[in-house]
């Protein structure tokens, strides 16, 4: 991977913008973990009176 630039003016390394991706996947997932996990503990959570699908 070395040498790989952005080919602007900044020639910024190209690693910093492709860690983007895994990192944010990385915090999905931790996200959907978390998520998953309150609901088995306390249910699913419940609509406000008045929100939600219309019948």
């Amino acid at each position: 991977m070395r040498g790989r630039t952005t080919g602007s003016m900044l020639d910024i390394s190209i690693v910093w913008s492709e860690m983007a991706v895994p990192v944010g996947c990385t915090v999905l997932c931790l996200q959907a973990l978390v998520e998953a996990a309150r609901t088995l503990i306390t249910g699913p959570r419940t609509q406000p009176h008045g929100g939600g699908v219309m019948p």
